[in-house]
């Protein structure tokens, strides 16, 4: 029976690597201090209170569309860049199965 190889692991979900769970990173470049993991999908939270999500996305749970709007999976850790989140500090990320949940603080504005 042979050993298990050490790998650095970086945050991937996934049974083939698809996803950068056997060491092959997904999130080059990006501080994350924030991770989430769901059963396909991850969140980093950045340094700067960005979300970054990666994964399976058959219900849009990695808050990202695919090209022209359809479903796809996205390979490598990507903004999620949306009217909620574009001004907001995200703090927190959550994700399960097939959903995530992310918690932010919204810019303060002077007419609010």
């Amino acid at each position: 029976m042979g050993q298990w190889p050490i790998v650095k692991l970086d945050f991937g979900l996934g049974v083939l690597n698809n996803f950068g769970e056997a060491g092959h990173p997904v999130t080059p470049g990006i501080k994350a201090v924030g991770p989430a993991a769901g059963c396909d999908h991850s969140i980093a939270i950045t340094t700067t209170g960005k979300a970054y999500s990666w994964g399976f996305n058959a219900t849009f749970q990695i808050g990202q569309d695919g090209n022209d709007g359809e479903l796809n999976d996205i390979m490598l850790a990507t903004l999620i860049d949306n009217t909620a989140l574009r001004e907001a500090n995200v703090n927190w990320a959550g994700a399960g199965g097939q959903f995530s949940v992310i918690t932010a603080t919204a810019p303060f504005k002077a007419n609010d």
